[in-house]
């Protein structure tokens, strides 16, 4: 079995780093969620238009969709 062991310790190690990286994504988004509802709500009261920007666009077989 050529590299067996060298394979399965990468896959574990890969598979720490996903996991880290999980962990931590969803740390932040915790932790940062009421900072980007701070800025959305002074953009709204300030601008009076939507945060997120929208556009209409022809799709297939020309139906309209908005991104």
């Amino acid at each position: 079995m050529k590299g067996g062991r060298r394979n399965r310790e990468g896959r574990i190690q890969l598979a720490l780093k996903r996991a880290f990286d999980i962990v931590v994504s969803v740390f932040l988004l915790f932790l940062f969620t009421p900072l980007f509802l701070v800025i959305s709500l002074l953009i709204r009261l300030t601008m009076g238009s939507p945060v997120f920007f929208r556009q209409p666009r022809l799709g297939y077989r020309g139906r309209p969709f908005t991104i």
